[in-house]
Parts: C-alpha cells; structure tokens; sequence
C-alpha cells in the first residue's frame, strides 16, 4: 500500500512543529479526497522552511502527489507573463505606456467604447484595457479544437469600457502580452519563457503546458466530485497556460522577494521587480479595503485587517493554485492542487500566516471583506432604469435586436429578436454596474456549441446602458440542465437606449 504521505517533505530545523496542526488537517482532507492533493511550499527569510505534498497525483495508478508533481497554475501563470513582460521592458524593448498598437502586428481591437489606439501595456497587465472577461476550454476527449489567437481576438478583442478607466479582468489582456512576446522577440511564447524566465530561474519543472522534454506527466485533473477531468487546451496563451511544481512556484515567489536560491539568474533588476508591485490601479474604488491589481499581481494594501501581500491565484477545471507573499515579512507561500475549488489552499495559507505572524489570526478574523456577505435585498431599479429599453446586441457575425424593459417590482426582462422574453435572475448593484443572469441564446458559430446562459454586465450612463452580454457554458452558470463542464465565456457588446 502507497501512503499518501511519503511525499518528498522537508522541514527548516526548529520549523515543523509550526505547522504540525496545517498537516493534520490536510492530511484529514485528502483522505476524504477533497481535494485529491494538495503540494504546499514556505519561504521565510530567504529559506525554504516547509514543503510536502498530500494525497493522491494521480488515484487510478496509486500515483502519490509529491514536492515535484507538476500542476497547472491556471491564472495563476499571470505573473509569470507579466515577469517575461518585465525584461523587455528593461532592455527598451517594450515600453509600459506605448500603445499596444506598436507591437500587434497585423491584429487589432474593436472599440465599442472609448479608443483602441489608446490601449498600452501597463492596461493589459493591470486589467484596464476595457477587454471582456473570457474563456475557452477544448476537451481533449471532445475532438474540438483551439482556434488560433487571431481568430480569438478578431471575435472578442472587443473594448467594452474605457481604456484606463476601471478595472476588469480579462484573460484576453494576458493573450496579448502573449503574442507581444512573441512580436518582439521573434520566438514563440513558450520557447521565450523556456529561455529567458523558467531555466535562468532555476525552474527546470516549470513549462507552457505538457512540454516533450520533461517526461514525468502532470497531475491528473479532477473535478469537485473526484470524477476525472480530461486534459484540456485554450484558445490563448499568457494566462493560464504555466504548468509547475510547489518547489518551483515557491523559487518564483522567492525572486520577487528579492530572495534569490542559488544558481538563480536576475533576470529583472530588484527595482523593476519593485516597480511590478509599486505601479497599481485601485480594484474596488468604494470600498476601501486596499485591494490593487499591479503589473502582473494583485494585492492588498497593510492595514489593521491585513499585511501588505502581493499574489495572484488561479482556478479551472482540475485546477486550485495560489502564490503570495509578503514583501515586508519576508514570507512566500505556495500551494497547488489537481482539484477545482480546493479552498484548502486558501484556508492553508492563511493557517500558515498565522503560524508565523501571531497576530494574523485575530486580524483576518476581524477584517469585514472576510465576513460572509448578507443577503442583498431584492434588486430594486433606480427612478432612472424605470421603462423600456431598445437597442441591439453587436456579435462577430451580425447584429441582434434586443430590449429590456425595468418594472416598478423589480423584475427585469430581456428580450432578443426571434426569442422568448426572459426574466433576468440575481440582479445586483456591483461596482457602479448592474449584473444578472438570464437564459437565452448567442446564435453565433462559437456558442451554439454547447447550451449556455446569458450573464449581463450594464453600465449606466444617462440614458443608455452599455456594456457585455456573455454567454456563458460552465458548471457555475446556474442554468437549467447546465454542463458538468466549463466550455466558454463568450463576450458579445450591448448597447440600449432608454425609450422616450
């Protein structure tokens, strides 16, 4: 029998009874599968003082998972593209606030608001190009294929808010910084983060993907339930695409820190690591919790709630992976699983923190961002909203009549030409826009592949509502009979104006 915790582990002397109680409780998790593994690395003061991995890399062959399973990082591949991104900028081959225009070559963007040419690279590393959310899933076991980049962006490349303006995240940013690598440099993405960042750093597990020169397999991905998830590809690159180890993702985190292993290249200058988490843009403008996005990282400003920390994490089918660190602590810490919402790396993390930062219990416990949110209470339209709305939906190929019409109940309907009108479901007041959930159908090429949902985000400004309409095929769209796959979400522009 294959114990499921004879993982390569190490422990830094007079370190391992920190965590004593962290390795118990995954350890109860894991045999419980959920989830399936867990790998977790800790860097503190320029050493690695923790790492072990927990449960199963692959179940059906008794494979354990181990410090070297190799896991997808899903979005948490992003501050490795903004990293790539970071030494041309350093060698004046790419300047943060040129127009994006400059290095695209033949592709280009679709303005629905404000002004294509005035996209830059700091937008696309920040989230504020005004780009959708988006994603695209290719099941390996489903005989679809990924389309290549330029089609990707000439269908969804669209800016739906004003370069600058707000923060949206969007992976299709990352795409772009991708394929600006790749202009720039004159090789492929995967070939330039091979050469210039994963083996200058050390990181000889790290690839794009299931590279052919490393042959020990990734973790096998599993779903919520433990049932087997197929390999899958995506139709970019840049955001979500890095495959890695605890040991290496940690030696990542550990570079930013300043806090270079041995043998590890600076392949960026300490002040341009220090620019990528100085230069950021405000995530929530109301709520004055401190969260910023930077240049590849998200984060939270130090407060009586929480220390200053910089990471970013990442979620997919068969996928949970986070990196964080604490620049003034001194702190990096990893954790990778092949199971989707494994909030065990969450909760594990900050077991960790509060192993080593004693009052970092008591300020989690008391910060109100943590607290579960009260239910909101109905959707109520503001004087402004009451009436009818009309105008149309703008896809890649054709446009869609459409209106919505507020009643003084709250109730909200959507119609589209040729459909049934429909209720719009969990209608909310997010961040100055108006969110919802709907059914209905984006008769383009790319969504009638698989039954979706319709997810409204509306921007109000005088008399017209703007914004995206996506239709959305995953386990989370709440809709009747919705797949036990997440396939896409696809963005389309809507624009109505309020009826006299």
């Amino acid at each position: 029998m294959v114990s499921l915790f004879n993982s390569h582990n190490s422990f830094a002397k007079g370190e391992s009874a920190n965590f004593d109680d962290i390795r118990n409780k995954i350890k109860k998790a894991v045999q419980g599968n959920s989830p399936a593994s867990i790998a977790v690395a800790v860097s503190k003061d320029g050493k690695i003082i923790w790492e072990e991995a927990f449960g199963w890399a692959n179940r059906d062959r008794r494979i354990p998972a181990t410090i070297d399973t190799r896991y997808s990082l899903s979005s948490a591949s992003k501050p490795f593209t903004a990293t790539a991104i970071m030494t041309l900028v350093e060698r004046s081959l790419i300047k943060l606030d040129e127009p994006i225009s400059k290095y695209l070559g033949s592709m280009r963007l679709t303005a629905y608001a404000g002004d294509a040419s005035s996209v830059t690279v700091r937008h696309l590393l920040q989230h504020t190009s005004g780009l959708p959310r988006h994603w695209r899933n290719f099941y390996a076991d489903e005989n679809e294929f990924a389309p290549k980049l330029q089609e990707t962006i000439q269908r969804y490349g669209i800016l739906t808010r004003v370069p600058g303006k707000q923060y949206n995240y969007s992976n299709l940013g990352y795409a772009l910084l991708a394929h600006i690598i790749e202009q720039v440099s004159g090789l492929a993405f995967a070939e330039f983060m091979r050469k210039e960042v994963f083996l200058p750093l050390g990181l000889s597990d790290t690839t794009i993907e299931n590279d052919r020169r490393l042959s020990r397999p990734a973790a096998v991905f599993y779903g919520g339930g433990g049932t087997v998830e197929p390999y899958y590809t995506v139709d970019e690159s840049g955001s979500q695409r890095v495959f890695s180890t605890a040991r290496d993702l940690i030696k990542f985190g550990m570079f930013h820190l300043k806090e270079r292993p041995p043998g590890q290249k600076q392949i960026i200058k300490p002040s341009v690591i220090d620019r990528m988490a100085r230069e950021r843009q405000t995530m929530r403008e109301a709520d004055g919790a401190g969260f910023f996005s930077a240049l590849g990282w998200v984060g939270r400003e130090k407060s009586a709630y929480s220390y200053y920390n910089l990471g970013h994490s990442g979620d997919a089918p068969g996928v949970s992976a986070q990196l964080m660190i604490l620049p003034d602590e001194r702190i990096a810490i990893a954790t990778v699983s092949n199971t989707r919402f494994a909030e065990l790396i969450y909760t594990v993390a900050d077991d960790v923190l509060d192993a080593l930062l004693p009052d970092n219990q008591k300020m989690r416990e008391s910060d109100p961002t943590a607290k579960p949110e009260a239910a909101a209470p109905p959707f109520k339209p503001t004087e402004e909203l009451l009436g009818r709305w009309t105008g149309e939906i703008k896809t890649y190929s054709g446009t869609v009549p459409a209106a919505m019409t507020f009643q003084p109940d709250g109730d909200v309907h959507l119609k589209l030409e040729g459909q049934l009108e429909t209720l719009v479901n969990n209608l909310r007041f997010e961040n100055g826009r108006i969110i919802g959930r709907c059914q209905g159908t984006i008769t383009t090429e790319d969504a009638l592949r698989r039954p979706h949902q319709l997810r409204l985000v509306l921007l109000q400004e005088g008399g017209i509502l703007s914004g995206t309409v996506h239709a959305q095929s995953s386990i989370d769209s709440q809709a009747k009979g919705s797949p036990k796959r997440d396939y896409f979400a696809l963005a389309s522009w809507i624009k109505l104006t309020k009826r006299a």
